[in-house]
This record gives C-alpha cells, sequence and structure tokens, in this order.
C-alpha cells in the first residue's frame, strides 16, 4: 500500500465531489417529490430505480475521467478497469430507507483507494459513518461532536474555522 502522505489526491476528491454534485442534483428531486418505486434486493433492504440510476451515472463519469481505474457499485458491482490498482467504491443513496420515508441523514458515498483495501460493511445494516481527507487521519474522531471535529481540523490544516467547509447532503 502506498504512504497516504505521499499521494495527492486532491484531483479525485475534486472529482468525487463534482459526481457527487451532479448525482444529488439527479436524486434529490426524485425524493422531495416522492417520485419513485421502492424495490426490494435479496438482502431484504429497500433500493429503488433512482439508487440505481445515480450509480450508473457515477460509474459512467468516473469510468471516463478515469479509465485506468476501477469502480464498484452496491447496485451493479464492478466495472471498469477490473485490474487497476485503485477501486472507487460507490452508493449513491446510503440511507435509502431513510429517504424513502421522507427523512433526511441520507448521503451519497463514494470513496477511491487501492484496490482490496476498502472494509466490507455489507453485513452492517448501519454504521456512523465520517469523511475527511489526508489531513484529518488521525485528527477527526467519530465519537467527538462536528464542531470539535471541525476545529481540530481547520487547525490540523492551518486555517482558521470560517475558512473550512464541511459538506453533507
Amino acid at each position: 500500500m502506498k504512504d497516504i502522505e505521499a499521494l495527492d489526491l486532491s484531483h479525485d476528491l475534486a472529482l468525487a465531489l463534482d459526481v457527487v454534485d451532479i448525482v444529488d442534483a439527479f436524486t434529490l428531486p426524485h425524493f422531495h417529490e416522492a417520485d419513485f418505486t421502492i424495490d426490494w434486493k435479496q438482502n431484504q433492504t429497500e433500493v429503488t430505480e433512482v439508487d440505481r440510476r445515480a450509480e450508473t451515472m457515477i460509474v459512467e463519469y468516473l469510468v471516463r475521467e478515469r479509465p485506468g481505474h476501477g469502480a464498484f457499485g452496491e447496485e451493479h458491482g464492478l466495472a471498469g478497469d477490473h485490474q487497476s490498482p485503485w477501486r472507487w467504491v460507490i452508493d449513491p443513496i446510503d440511507g435509502t430507507s431513510l429517504t424513502a420515508a421522507g427523512r433526511q441523514n441520507a448521503i451519497s458515498m463514494i470513496a477511491v483507494s487501492d484496490r482490496g483495501t476498502m472494509l466490507d460493511a455489507s453485513s452492517v445494516f448501519y454504521m456512523d459513518k465520517i469523511v475527511t481527507g489526508a489531513e484529518g487521519r488521525g485528527t477527526v474522531d467519530i465519537r467527538k461532536p462536528i464542531g470539535e471535529n471541525i476545529r481540530a481540523l481547520a487547525k490540523a490544516k492551518g486555517k482558521r474555522v470560517d475558512d473550512s467547509t464541511a459538506r453533507g447532503t
């Protein structure tokens, strides 16, 4: 595995944020207007056609922008370069049950890592998640309040809290 300190993933982070914004623009109106149907996966969890189309959009975008990378989506499986050392992992709507019930706190989840280094948490029904760039490693703690994490991350980056951005949808 490569030393994370030596990697410049800023372009991949920008790509991930761009693709999530594009997919949010597609998914959010469907859920705000309750314009979707619910289906059930083999594991008895909910999925919608919006989930499936959103994942397809993400994968197509990533394969076009990073043709040498692989992508694994919750709904459609592996795409792109299957032998690539880089693997994107995608869950376009993590929280379908929440969203289908008209509740908040679902997220679009996308991550890139060396192939084979991601935790397979598919057996976990629910888990808390927090995502940060390399600067947050060893600084951000999921057990701490968000404000405390933002202050700690700003300090680690040598920035003021007012110059920091926390993103969520």
